[in-house]
């Protein structure tokens, strides 16, 4: 886990094993910075990949003061729980709405509203409490080796589980919650047991294992080991950008729901003594500037639809995406750990 004060460039990264310098620190921290206003933000994301904006947002409100504290989802959830009325957190800031819905079930949320908000993100991507709102959007696309795959043959994330595709696709593994996310809502758009039959018969038509990864899962597809899997599309982004890929996107159930959309989100912690501020800040992420800025170093595409789009994901084209409501998934997420294990999928 990381805690910085962000008043400055300098940053520290601290992990569980020192968890006890960590606090003393943490406690010198906020001496320090009693006679600024703090926004004490807990996230999944690294500190380094969101800094340029944490500086912005200093620089446009003199007087605060920024503590981040950066983990894994489960370990800020616990964090969270283990402090309960004693912590000092403002902004719950993570990278899939599995997390929202499921951070936002163990009540460590509490409700805002902002007409900005409202007016710059669409409305399936605001909690239905108004516990959280997201940010950006990753579709979890289709990958194809054309090498080796004519795109016609491609057409739904269901289609996949067909026969025909025996020893020809590659899977990332079901611990991912990106994983869940998508296999949720297929549950809520096919039902469980057309879900499941799908499922399984992914995991009868891979050649290999499912990867940790989908950085492991495109060059899988890129080496021509595989020919079709479902990633992320910022991850097809990001690796084009580093070098040259054969591999290409194809956005599925385009005649139907459309591409699933999963994506970074944030909401304010049961536990904030500055309520205003935290909403500032949320307002802030949600501006066009700035979520220009933010879809160029995340490689996800804004929720502000006034926001240009980074050319690296432009270039994929358009396409239809799936709108359903966010919200809508939280009764799902469990459902669909139950089908990975029905459908004995790794």
């Amino acid at each position: 886990m990381t805690g910085t004060p962000v008043n400055s460039l300098r940053r520290s990264e601290v992990t569980l094993s020192t968890v006890s310098a960590f606090l003393c620190a943490a406690i010198l921290s906020f001496q320090a910075l009693a006679s600024a206003e703090t926004l004490t933000i807990y996230s999944t994301h690294k500190q380094r990949s969101v800094q340029n904006l944490l500086n912005k947002f200093l620089a446009e409100n003199k007087g605060v003061e920024i503590a981040y504290f950066s983990d894994v989802n489960w370990e800020l959830v616990k964090k969270l729980e283990a402090e309960k009325a004693t912590s000092k957190g403002d902004i719950y800031f993570t990278k899939d709405l599995v997390y929202l819905n499921e951070t936002a079930a163990k009540d460590l949320l509490i409700p805002f509203t902002s007409a900005e908000v409202a007016k710059n993100i669409p409305a399936y991507m605001i909690d239905k409490n108004n516990l959280w709102t997201g940010l950006g959007l990753r579709a979890r696309t289709m990958v194809y080796n054309p090498s080796s795959l004519n795109p016609a043959e491609l057409s739904t994330y269901e289609d996949l589980g067909d026969s025909k595709w025996t020893a020809r696709m590659c899977l990332r593994t079901s611990l991912s919650s990106y994983s869940v996310a998508y296999v949720a809502s297929m549950i809520m758009h096919l039902g469980y047991d057309r879900a499941l039959q799908a499922v399984k018969g992914w995991v009868a038509n891979t050649v290999i294992d499912p990867t940790i990864g989908d950085e492991l899962l495109l060059a899988n597809i890129d080496a021509g080991v595989c020919e079709v899997g479902v990633m992320n599309t910022h991850y097809l982004a990001e690796q084009q950008m580093k070098k040259t890929i054969n591999a290409k996107p194809f956005f599925a159930d385009q005649a139907t729901t459309g591409a699933h959309m999963n994506g970074s989100g944030i909401g304010i912690l049961k536990t904030t003594q500055n309520k205003a501020l935290a909403t500032k800040f949320i307002e802030f992420m949600t501006r066009k500037d700035v979520q220009e800025q933010w879809g160029r170093e995340q490689m996800e595409y804004p929720a502000n639809v006034e926001a240009e789009i980074p050319a690296s994901l432009a270039a994929f084209g358009n396409f239809k995406k799936d709108e359903t409501p966010w919200s809508d998934f939280a009764p799902y997420l469990e459902q669909a750990r139950q089908l990975f294990k029905d459908a004995d999928y790794q």
